[in-house]
């Protein structure tokens, strides 16, 4: 499972464009071991509400610096 998501977050990494689309590889914020624990996404499709706070956590200095753009 893991290499299908390494191989699929590397063709979406290609899709930034640097001025519409950005890329955030966040992975390894959830991984323990090499491996997605079950407390951060049980089924390995939707995460759980601790690994929704992971990725609140990792996704927010990028938005405010998005944001803090977008007021200029």
């Amino acid at each position: 499972m893991n290499t299908k998501i390494i191989e699929t977050n590397k063709l979406i990494a290609k899709l930034d464009d640097g001025k519409n689309v950005g890329y955030l590889n966040i992975s390894q914020k959830f991984m323990k071991a090499g491996q997605i624990p079950d407390a951060i996404m049980y089924d390995y499709l939707q995460l759980t509400a601790s690994g929704y706070q992971i990725w609140a956590d990792a996704i927010t200095p990028t938005l405010r610096t998005m944001l803090g753009a977008a007021k200029k």
